[in-house]
């Protein structure tokens, strides 16, 4: 009825299977964006020139040069506040003055320095 004598154990064939170690997969980067933009550099001047109605002045020409440095003092007053010699220095380039040894308007940076100095005292002097 019982067998009490152990059974002899059958030894089972297990075929060697090659362990393949498995890596957690690979997330490829985000694509990133190149954009070759130029670089540009900009001079932005330290004065900024607030243009004037040239229908006031006779499109910038002034018959002396006491005339256009007073309308660029007055000019100077009502936008920036002040009467700089860089101020005036800055908007010398858009007016014109007679000239009446060779009768025609010539630029008014073609002023002297010694001349320029001093309408700036006489500007500057009667402000005060």
């Amino acid at each position: 009825m019982f067998d009490f004598y152990p059974r002899q154990a059958q030894l089972v064939f297990v075929p060697r299977v090659p362990v393949v170690k498995i890596e957690a997969p690979v997330i490829p980067p985000c694509p990133t964006l190149k954009l070759n933009v130029p670089s540009f550099t900009y001079n932005i001047p330290k004065i900024q020139i607030i243009p004037f109605d040239t229908k006031i002045c006779n499109g910038g020409k002034f018959s002396t040069t006491a005339e256009a440095m007073d309308f660029i003092a007055q000019h100077c007053l009502k936008y920036h506040g002040q009467i700089t010699k860089q101020l005036l220095k800055a908007y010398l380039p858009l007016l014109h003055v007679y000239d009446q040894c060779e009768g025609v308007y010539s630029p008014a940076t073609r002023l002297s320095r010694r001349d320029f100095e001093a309408q700036y005292r006489r500007i500057t002097h009667s402000s005060n």
